[in-house]
C-alpha cells in the first residue's frame, strides 16, 4: 500500500513540481522573514545561555524572576587602563565622564552607568556627593571635575575678553579719522573757516562718547559671570597641576576601598572601569549596540592627551554574544558550502555527469529550505546546537537520493540488457516504477531509524537539544519525501547516465570498493579482530572522560580575548552567580508585628560569615580545593554597611531597616521591590562548567549553616547552563 501510493502519484511529475515549488516559495518567504534580520539581512543567532536552561525545574522560571527584579545579568564592563602602571589621574576621569556621558545619551536599552564618580561619601563634609567633590567657599561641595572645567571656561574667556578689548580701542582710533575727515571735506563746501572748529569738537564728543559707552556695556558683562578664579591669577598649566593633585590625592585613599575595588577601580588604581546595566528587554548583544560602543571607545581613545598611555578594553555576556554569532555565521559560510561541494565531487566521481548532480543537489537543498521555513514559520531562533541541522541534514539525507539514483541505474542496466535479447525497452516511467518498487521500502525504513535516533533527543530537558532532535528529523523527513516524489519527477526531464555493465571498464571508484569487499571477503576473521582491539581502547578512554564546558572558546589572538584577560587580570572576573534568600516557608513578615526576616541583623551577620567563609579570611575553608576558580568578589549589603556603619558591632534590626529603605533609593539594591527576595552575587573567573557546579554544590551545603532562618536557592545564566 506504502509502494503503491508512490508510484501513483509520480504518474503526475508535473504536479509534483509545481506544488513543490509552490510550497518551497511559501517557505522561503517564512525563512526570510523568521530566520534573518530586517535590518542587516542577516542570520538570526541565539548566542545566549537561554536555549541551554532546562525548562522543567523551575529553576529557568526563576531566572527571569530575579532578572525581573534585579535587572539583566548581562553587563558590559569599559576599562581605562594606563599602560604605564600609574593612578589614573585627571584626564583619565575626564575621558571616563565624557565617555559616561556619551554612552547614557547614545547606547540604546541602558538602565543605568556606574563609575568610580557615582559612588556616595558615607560621612564628613560632602557625605552623600561622591569622593571627587571637596568643599568649597561657601560651605559648597563642588566636583575636582566641575571645578577644573569651570576654571579653564573662565580662563578662555578672559582671553577672549581682552581680545575684544583690543579691537574695540583699534576700532575708537579708525571711527574717529574717518569721521574728521567725512566731515572736513563737508565743512569745506560751507564755510571752511567757520565751521571747522565745531565740527570738530562735535564729532570728537559724539564718537568717544558712544565708544565708552560700547566698552562699558561689555566690561558690565564679563563682570557680570560668576567664575571660581579670577581671570588674571592662575595659568592654565596651573589649574591642570592643582586639579591633578586633587585627584590623585582622592584616588590614592581610595586603596582597597571594599566599593571600589575590583569593580570600578583596579587594585593598583592604574584602572578605572564603567559597568554599565541593561533593560530586560534591551538586546545589548545586538550589532547596533555592540557598533555604538565600539565607535564611542575609538573616539574617546584617540584623546590627544593621554593617547599614548591609555588603553581601552572592554567585555561581558553581550559582547561575547554578538561575537559568537559572528563566528558562527562565518563557520557556516564555509562548512555549509565546503560540505555540499564534497557532495558534488563524490557525485561527479561516482555517476560521472553534471546532470547527474542536479538532481540530488535539489533534492538536498529544498530539503534545507523546507526545514529552515518550519524554523521561521514556528517562531524559533537558531542557537550554537542546532546550526548543525544544515550539515547533519546534508550529509545523512544525501545517502537516499544516492540509493534511488543508484537503483534507477541499475534498472536502466537491466531494461538494456532486455533491449538485447530482444524484449522491447521500457519507458522511463516503467523504469522509474520498477526503481520505486525497490527502494522505497529499505530507504524510507533507514529513514525512520534515523529519525528515531533524532527523536530520541526530545526527551532531554534542555530545549537546545531538544529542537536539535527536532529539526533534524523534519529534515530528513522532508529529503526523504522529496527522494520519493521530487528525484522521479526530474528524472523525467534530465537523463542520467548508464552504469558501465560487467564487461566494460568501470570507473575508478567501483574498482576501488570491489577491491575492498574482496579484501573483506578473505581476512573478515582479522577485521573482526581488529575492531574488537579498538573497541577495547575506546572503552578504557571513556573512562577518563569528562563533561565540562567553557564559554570562552574564542580565539586567543583576537581583541575580545585581549580585552577580556585585561579586565579579569586587573578588576574581578565576568562570570556570576546570584544566590537568592527568602523567608522561610510560613513566615507572616507582611504583618505589621513581624518582622521581615531578611532584614534582621542576624541576616547581615550571617551574611558577613558566609563572606567570610568565601574568602577564607579566618583560615583555609573548602573553597581551597576548588580548581580552576577565583572568586574576586561578593556584591552583598555586608560591604555597603559595614563601611557606612564604620563596623558591625552591635547593629540592631532598625538600622538594617533603615539601610534597606535608603538603598532602596539610591541604591545599590539588594532587596526586591515586594521586600521579598534578598540577592548576593559572586564575580568570579571559572575555567568551565565543573569548578562552576562544584562550587555551586559546597554552597548548598554551607549557606544553610550560615542563614539557617532562610531559603536559599541560586540561578544565573552560566550555572544554570552548566
Amino acid at each position: 500500500m506504502f509502494v503503491h501510493f508512490f508510484t501513483q502519484i509520480n504518474q503526475f511529475p508535473k504536479l509534483i513540481l509545481l506544488v513543490i515549488f509552490a510550497v518551497s516559495i511559501f517557505f522561503f518567504v517564512k525563512a526570510k522573514d523568521g530566520l534573518f534580520d530586517s535590518d542587516s539581512g542577516r542570520l538570526r543567532i541565539n548566542s545566549t545561555v537561554e536555549p541551554f536552561i532546562e525548562r522543567d525545574s523551575g529553576a529557568y522560571q526563576q531566572f527571569l524572576d530575579a532578572r525581573e527584579a534585579f535587572g539583566s545579568e548581562e553587563v558590559v564592563v569599559i576599562a581605562l587602563h594606563n599602560k604605564e602602571k600609574e593612578p589614573v589621574g585627571l584626564d583619565y576621569l575626564l575621558t571616563l565622564s565624557h565617555l559616561k556621558s556619551d554612552i547614557e545619551s547614545k547606547v540604546p536599552g541602558i538602565s543605568k552607568v556606574i563609575s568610580m564618580l557615582d559612588i556616595p561619601q558615607a560621612s564628613g563634609k560632602c557625605a552623600g556627593k561622591s569622593y571627587f567633590h571637596q568643599m568649597e567657599i561657601g560651605s559648597v561641595c563642588i566636583s575636582v571635575l566641575e571645578k577644573y572645567k569651570n576654571e579653564i571656561s573662565c580662563l578662555n574667556s578672559s582671553s577672549s575678553e581682552k581680545l575684544n578689548s583690543v579691537d574695540s580701542v583699534d576700532n575708537l582710533e579708525e571711527t574717529l579719522e574717518e569721521g574728521i575727515e567725512d566731515d572736513l571735506e563737508e565743512s569745506l563746501d560751507v564755510d571752511f573757516e567757520e565751521s571747522l572748529e565745531g565740527t570738530l569738537d562735535e564729532n570728537l564728543e559724539d564718537k568717544i562718547e558712544d565708544n565708552e559707552d560700547e566698552i562699558k556695556t561689555g566690561s558690565s558683562e564679563s563682570s557680570s559671570q560668576e567664575c571660581l578664579i579670577e581671570k588674571s591669577s592662575l595659568s592654565k598649566q596651573k589649574i591642570h597641576a592643582n586639579a591633578e593633585e586633587k585627584i590623585r590625592k582622592t584616588v590614592s585613599s581610595l586603596k582597597n576601598h571594599p566599593l571600589f575595588q575590583g569593580d570600578v577601580l583596579s587594585k593598583d588604581l592604574s584602572t578605572a572601569a564603567l559597568i554599565i546595566s541593561f533593560n530586560p528587554e534591551s538586546k545589548p548583544e545586538s550589532d547596533k549596540t555592540q557598533e555604538i560602543i565600539n565607535q564611542l571607545l575609538v573616539k574617546h581613545q584617540n584623546n590627544t592627551e593621554i593617547s599614548k598611555t591609555l588603553r581601552m578594553a572592554y567585555a561581558g555576556q553581550p559582547r561575547q554574544i554578538n561575537k559568537a554569532s559572528h563566528l558562527i555565521r562565518q563557520d557556516m559560510q564555509r562548512i555549509l558550502p565546503m560540505s555540499l561541494v564534497l557532495i558534488v565531487i563524490v557525485l561527479l566521481v561516482a555517476f560521472r555527469s553534471i546532470k547527474a548532480v542536479f538532481v540530488p543537489l535539489s533534492v538536498v537543498l529544498l530539503g534545507l529550505l523546507w526545514t529552515a521555513g518550519i524554523i521561521g514559520w514556528v517562531g524559533d531562533e537558531l542557537n550554537l546546537v542546532t546550526m548543525a541541522c544544515a550539515p547533519i541534514i546534508v550529509c545523512v539525507g544525501s545517502a537516499y537520493v544516492i540509493k534511488f539514483l543508484n537503483q534507477y541505474q541499475i534498472e536502466a542496466l537491466e531494461t538494456k540488457k532486455e533491449k538485447i535479447d530482444g524484449v522491447p525497452a521500457s519507458s522511463i516511467s516503467q523504469i522509474i516504477r520498477e526503481t520505486l518498487n525497490s527502494v522505497t521500502v529499505p530507504v524510507t525504513v533507514t529513514a525512520i531509524t534515523t529519525v528515531a535516533g533524532f527523536i530520541a533527543l526530545m526527551v532531554s530537558p534542555i530545549p537546545a537539544v531538544q529542537q536539535l532532535g527536532l529539526y533534524s528529523s523534519l529534515g530528513i523527513v522532508s529529503i526523504n519525501l522529496f527522494t520519493l516524489t521530487l528525484a522521479p519527477a526530474l528524472l523525467h526531464y534530465f537523463h542520467m547516465p548508464e552504469i558501465a555493465s560487467t564487461d566494460e571498464s568501470r570507473g575508478l571508484l567501483d574498482r576501488f570498493f570491489r577491491f575492498v569487499a574482496e579484501w573483506l571477503r578473505l581476512h573478515s576473521k582479522r577485521l573482526i579482530w581488529i575492531w574488537l582491539f579498538t573497541a577495547c581502547l575506546a572503552a578504557f578512554g571513556m573512562m577518563g572522560l569528562s563533561i565540562n564546558s567553557n564559554n570562552k572558546t574564542f580565539p586567543e589572538e583576537s581583541q575580545l580575548v585581549k580585552d577580556l584577560k585585561l579586565i579579569e587580570n586587573e578588576l574581578s572576573g565576568t562570570d556570576t552567580l546570584r544566590l537568592l534568600f527568602r523567608a522561610q516557608t510560613g513566615s507572616n513578615y507582611q504583618d505589621t508585628t513581624t518582622k521581615n526576616p531578611l532584614k534582621m541583623a542576624k541576616t547581615i551577620l550571617g551574611l558577613k560569615d558566609l563572606q567570610d567563609w568565601i574568602f577564607q579570611v579566618n583560615g583555609v575553608t573548602e573553597i581551597d580545593n576548588l580548581k580552576g576558580l577565583r572568586i574576586d568578589k561578593l556584591h552583598s549589603p555586608v560591604d555597603v554597611l559595614d563601611h557606612y556603619r564604620m563596623g558591625l558591632d552591635k547593629l540592631t534590626d532598625e538600622e538594617v531597616v533603615d539601610f534597606f529603605k535608603k538603598t532602596s533609593e539610591n541604591g545599590p539594591r539588594f532587596l526586591s521591590t515586594a521586600e521579598d527576595v534578598l540577592q548576593v552575587t559572586i564575580r568570579m573567573r571559572s575555567s568551565g562548567s565543573t569548578a562552576f557546579l562544584s562550587l555551586r554544590d559546597m554552597l548548598q551545603l554551607k549557606v544553610p549553616e550560615f542563614l539557617p532562618h532562610l531559603k536559599f536557592s541560586y540561578t544565573g545564566g552560566g550555572v544554570l547552563s552548566s
